[in-house]
């Protein structure tokens, strides 16, 4: 989430593990194209090292409990942010990686991985979303999408201070998709985001199927004060339909 302060938290992993000695030119006039001949004149600093182009390297630490900690947590945020499949840490070249440049890190199973490290982080980013937002008012979305194994998933999402945050995601495979039951998961929805995120709900939507439709209007009826709203992408859809249909033009079915 903070590109700074997790490039510099993953340089002093590196150079940690790495044992880095810190011998490299300081800045691009002392460097002879092709053969990186130093001819400047470096002073070495107990605290700090000379890097490429004026940069500044940490110093070589101790490879702690702590950073143990940070390592396993950024192992969590990389697998999520960048898609890997679960797989990943038990990839035979990132072992190897591991070993030759952080070889006192301790590398994670995909079970701990999967079992442990996903799930702490979800609490941890789940209690920063809950501190970011408390006492805000806020809008809800809900969704449902059926994966590739074939699993009916129904989201919650709630916008707080222009930011999205995921509330909850449901598996609701072995329910009858039927407009009482998603008006039952809203209102838990609604419960939790008032019980734990201490929010106040101001508006709701949802996809325009007949189910979610009726269960807006169940929803109004119960909350008269609430902003119901359709879905703007399938009136976006609808509208081009229309227009398609009386002019003739596919242009706004592209928009």
């Amino acid at each position: 989430m903070f590109p700074s302060a997790s490039f510099s938290l993953i340089t002093s992993l590196l150079i940690g593990g790495a044992g880095y000695s810190g011998s490299v030119p300081a800045s691009p006039a002392s460097l002879s194209i092709g053969t990186f001949h130093h001819t400047g004149s470096t002073q070495s600093s107990p605290a700090k090292s000379p890097g490429f182009y004026g940069e500044v390297l940490l110093p070589i630490q101790p490879w702690t409990p702590i950073r143990q900690q940070q390592f396993e947590s950024l192992i969590a945020q990389l697998t999520a942010s960048v898609n890997f499949p679960l797989t990943w840490v038990e990839n035979p070249v990132w072992l190897t990686f591991c070993d030759k440049f952080i070889s006192a890190a301790k590398t994670p199973s995909r079970k701990v991985l999967t079992q442990h490290l996903l799930l702490k982080e979800v609490k941890s980013f789940r209690a920063k979303a809950i501190s970011h937002t408390m006492g805000q008012i806020a809008t809800v979305q809900g969704d449902g999408w059926t994966g590739i194994n074939s699993h009916h998933l129904l989201a919650f999402v709630i916008t707080a201070q222009c930011q999205a945050y995921t509330v909850s995601v449901l598996d609701v495979s072995k329910e009858c998709k039927t407009a009482n039951h998603f008006l039952k998961h809203i209102e838990d929805t609604f419960n939790t985001i008032k019980s734990k995120w201490h929010i106040s709900v101001i508006a709701f939507t949802s996809n325009a199927s007949g189910r979610s439709q009726k269960a807006q209007f169940l929803l109004l009826a119960r909350h008269p004060d609430l902003v119901v709203l359709d879905c703007y992408a399938h009136q976006v859809i609808y509208s081009s339909v229309i227009i398609e249909g009386i002019t003739g033009n596919t242009l706004a079915r592209s928009i």
